[in-house]
């Protein structure tokens, strides 16, 4: 089990300096494997610069596959109602970068046939929003014109 406690604050400045201060006092009740924080910053993380290869980059995604479908799944069988469905919905989800006025704008220059991917450019989201928002199955909820 895992405690997160608030240790100290300091000013960004001394992040590093502090950090490691913390690192030193209980190096052997920490989970993290780096000793030093320097360790972990650009070209000193042992990671830098490489690249998984396509047969690694396969096995993790083999990894991944089936773990949480069907009856695997934590929300398997259950079911939101429309008031759970409802607080979840639009600029509600906090998680949500548009706001109903965008998704009326984004829906506006879809119907004069822009392209998706100039239309994400110019909200700052991926193309696969806009493309859901166009099929209905994100924003569905809003309307414009004859829809």
């Amino acid at each position: 089990m895992f405690e997160y406690v608030v240790v100290e604050e300091c000013d960004v400045d001394d992040l590093s300096i502090r950090e490691q201060h913390w690192i030193d006092t209980y190096r052997n009740k920490l989970y993290n494997t780096e000793l030093y924080v320097k360790d972990q910053e650009g070209c000193h993380n042992r990671f830098y610069g490489k690249n998984h290869t396509k047969e690694t980059k396969a096995k993790m995604s083999l990894s991944k596959k089936d773990v949480y479908n069907g009856k695997d799944n934590p929300n398997f069988g259950n079911k939101w109602s429309d008031k759970q469905r409802d607080k979840m919905r639009g600029s509600k989800n906090a998680k949500s970068k548009l706001n109903e006025n965008d998704v009326v704008q984004i829906k506006e220059m879809l119907a004069t046939g822009m392209k998706h991917a100039n239309i994400a450019d110019k909200f700052g989201v991926g193309r696969t929003v806009v493309t859901r928002i166009n099929s209905g199955s994100r924003w569905g909820h809003i309307k414009i014109g004859g829809e």
